[in-house]
């Protein structure tokens, strides 16, 4: 093992995380190669991103409805939404399982509609990997919470009823009735011809 030692280089990513506590996000976001450690699995990169306060930062720089007029700022929240991008398994199961994180991201969706182009598209890129990857954590979150009508403001965008998609499939068939029934109680149903407009009126809806 010591022989093939010698040969073998720290790549930058590396050097930072042996920082240990000491590393900050953005130390870690200006490294160039950083996107495809992540995407080749570093443990040690993962570890470092599934982690609440790290989580929350980016967080804050993806959501910002003011972002700084510093280059670095804006970079940061580019290079966070390229890092979600990446679509990682841990890191999603990661957010779907805090509910502090949720949270965070239902938070988005009490700002007035329509939200920033900026805003809404990382939102929707996020939350629809969450419920793609971890559906049974993202609607029981939402059901335990009771935050479904927190999208209906929103509705009026399509990516955004995508979603609402999503999460009534996200279930069997037996639970997906219930889930479904659910959200109708929550007038989904009434949002959804608000959205298109009273020609949806005559339109009959039935849940099977």
């Amino acid at each position: 093992m010591a022989f093939f030692d010698q040969f073998y280089e720290e790549t930058p990513v590396q050097k930072l995380l042996n920082k240990g506590e000491e590393l900050t996000l953005e130390e870690l976001l200006d490294c160039e190669n950083l996107l495809q450690e992540i995407k080749t699995h570093n443990d040690q990169a993962l570890a470092f991103f599934t982690r609440q306060e790290t989580v929350q930062k980016m967080f804050g720089y993806i959501f910002n409805e003011n972002l700084s007029a510093d280059p670095s700022v804006v970079r940061y929240a580019f290079l966070s939404c390229e890092l979600f991008a990446c679509e990682t398994d841990s890191l999603f199961k990661f957010i779907a399982s805090e509910d502090v994180l949720m949270q965070e991201l239902m938070d988005v969706l009490k700002r007035p509609a329509p939200l920033l182009p900026r805003i809404v598209m990382p939102f929707i890129r996020t939350f629809r990997t969450i419920v793609q990857q971890q559906p049974m954590l993202a609607t029981e979150f939402l059901r335990r919470t009771d935050q479904v009508t927190a999208f209906f403001p929103h509705l009026q965008s399509n990516e955004m009823g995508t979603i609402v998609l999503k999460l009534l499939e996200a279930h069997d068939e037996d639970e997906n009735l219930t889930f479904q029934r659910w959200w109708l109680e929550h007038g989904l149903l009434e949002e959804l011809q608000r959205c298109v407009g009273p020609t949806a009126a005559s339109t009959e809806v039935r849940v099977h």
